[in-house]
């Protein structure tokens, strides 16, 4: 199945290494509107990190505490759709999946409106808020038994991949644009996902004491709410933090005057 499920995505795959490559490189209007992005060496990438390390930080415990949640929903699945009282079959998955992925396009094409770097950040912390809302929804609507299945499952996926993926397209990318930053996306992702992946070990391996194979949906419920009320209280702390923020002195004076 593995071997098969990659044969299939074999042709887009090399659709999308083909478009990539046609990307012409930035021009002048792209450096004015992003900053020219510079590959730095480690002293550079720790002065970047701590010089908004506040901000950083609570961003990724919301990018941890999110791959968490995201893992278990795609590792357990089957188990929770069980649990659910739905056969877990696959036109279960790509029906409830579908909901998701459209939902998710949508909010995150819509982000490139937003050309103004400093209000594209705070837009993108907003939908990650919504996300975070979405999910308090569904567990409320579960727990009074006032939605099914279905709609539990598509509303914490859409709720858990609404800010997943805004970290990936947009918070990173246009935090360093509006602080005029030299560096790139690929460190501040690293370090996202290094603590990300390293907490959902930790679950994984502490799991079977908190909870037996056959409670996951209890487990998962409660991790959701854990999660969801730490990573609203974290976006309300960053929101101020970077709200209060100017961009760093370090700019250069050319773009700063471009822009």
């Amino acid at each position: 199945m593995p071997s098969a499920a990659g044969l299939l995505f074999l042709a887009p795959l090399c659709i999308g290494v083909f478009m990539l490559a046609r990307i012409p490189s930035p021009n002048h209007h792209d450096i004015a509107a992003r900053t020219a992005r510079h590959r730095l060496n480690r002293s550079e990438r720790w002065s970047l990190y701590g010089r908004y390390a506040g901000g950083l930080s609570l961003l990724v415990v919301i990018y941890l505490l999110l791959t968490v949640m995201r893992s278990i929903r795609a590792d357990f699945a089957p188990e929770l759709w069980r649990a659910l009282g739905e056969p877990a079959v696959p036109g279960t998955f790509t029906h409830s999946e579908l909901f998701v992925t459209l939902g998710v396009l949508v909010a995150s094409g819509c982000a490139v409106f937003v050309r103004d770097n400093r209000a594209a950040f705070f837009v993108s912390q907003a939908t990650c808020c919504a996300g975070f809302i979405l999910i308090a929804a569904a567990l409320i609507g579960r727990q009074a038994t006032t939605i099914g299945a279905f709609p539990f499952m598509v509303l914490i996926g859409l709720g858990l991949y609404l800010p997943y993926v805004a970290m990936h397209t947009t918070v990173f990318e246009r935090l360093l644009a509006m602080t005029r930053e030299r560096g790139n996306l690929g460190f501040l992702m690293y370090v996202a996902d290094a603590f990300g992946y390293l907490g959902y070990v930790f679950v994984m391996i502490t799991r079977n004491l908190w909870t037996s194979g056959d409670r996951i949906l209890p487990f998962f419920t409660w991790l959701c709410w854990l999660a969801t009320c730490a990573s609203l209280v974290c976006l309300l702390f960053s929101w101020r933090y970077f709200a209060v923020r100017r961009p760093h002195a370090s700019a250069s004076p050319a773009v700063e005057g471009a822009v």
